[in-house]
């Protein structure tokens, strides 16, 4: 029987050493080496750990989709509510542009019979004086 290689011993552990060039050698369970001047403590993991191991990464994943879940709903909560808010926002700047709108028509409208306004006043002007230059005159 070959020995395990230390690769093999650490995708069986999966905490030995970060150098995979040490040579093979025989290891028993809980036995402690030395490579590279390094001590490191071995064990084979039971079927028993290997399903917590398991069961742990479940539970990881679950709390991880779980908690994707509560930041898309928090966040899509949020957009809404600054969606009404730019909403009603609009509505109110629409409606002030809608009456100043009327307000700049009406002025425009004023401004506009002003000049037929004068042009009558002083066709009435000159009415005016040439009734008087004819009663004077």
């Amino acid at each position: 029987m070959n020995p395990p290689s230390l690769l093999t011993m650490r995708n069986m552990a999966g905490f030995l050493s970060v150098s995979q060039m040490a040579q093979p050698f025989r290891i028993r369970k809980g036995a402690i080496f030395d490579i590279e001047n390094t001590s490191y403590f071995w064990y084979r993991v039971s079927k028993r750990e290997k399903d917590m191991f398991n069961s742990d990464i479940i539970v990881s994943i679950i709390t991880g989709i779980l908690t994707l879940i509560g930041v898309i709903i928090t966040n899509s909560e949020s957009n809404r509510k600054i969606e009404h808010r730019l909403e009603v926002s609009q509505a109110i700047t629409d409606t002030k542009l809608e009456n100043l709108t009327q307000e700049v028509r009406k002025q425009t409208d004023f401004a506009m019979k002003i000049p037929v306004l004068e042009t009558r006043v002083s066709n009435c002007e000159v009415d005016i004086k040439e009734l008087k230059d004819s009663i004077h005159g």
